[in-house]
């Protein structure tokens, strides 16, 4: 059985946010993420699963899987440009034009430096995006230990 999102965020990407919600207590994230996740979800003519998000969903869940993918070791590269899978594939912006640069820029690279405790535009070289996003998670009352736990089921 092949699972793709739109945007090719994966299951379990997907599931995993809904997993940090419930392991931060965020019951307010928790309820939006299981409600997009009941709404949105439909399966297409070959069986995968389509995930249609609106402009606020996007952001929630693009946050969610930045922090998700930083957690378990995914550098800046790596998560901008599954980030921008959703551009580059629902709204055809390509890879090495100034829109996607600009939209990278401004989304997924600012969401890394506020999780970093970095200034706006600040330099991402040398910054260790595990230990921020660990920080980030610790800094807002979720144990150490529930963080390697997550972690851990994350597969990182």
């Amino acid at each position: 059985m092949r699972i793709s999102f739109r945007g090719h965020r994966s299951l379990k990407t997907a599931l995993s946010c809904l997993l940090l919600a419930v392991s931060v207590c965020a019951a307010a994230l928790a309820a939006a993420a299981a409600g997009i996740l009941a709404t949105a979800a439909r399966t297409d003519e070959h069986g995968n699963v389509v995930l249609n998000l609106d402009r606020d969903d996007m952001s929630r869940a693009g946050f969610a899987a930045m922090l998700l993918e930083a957690l378990i070791g995914w550098d800046e590269g790596r998560i901008t440009a599954d980030y921008m899978l959703t551009y580059t594939n629902y709204y055809g912006i390509r890879p090495g034009t100034e829109k996607y640069d600009l939209i990278a820029e401004k989304n997924v690279k600012e969401m890394i430096r506020f999780v970093a405790g970095l200034e706006k535009g600040a330099s991402l070289d040398g910054t260790d995006l595990r230990a921020a996003a660990e920080a980030y998670l610790t800094g807002y009352g979720m144990e150490r230990e529930a963080v390697e736990a997550l972690r851990a089921k994350l597969g990182g």
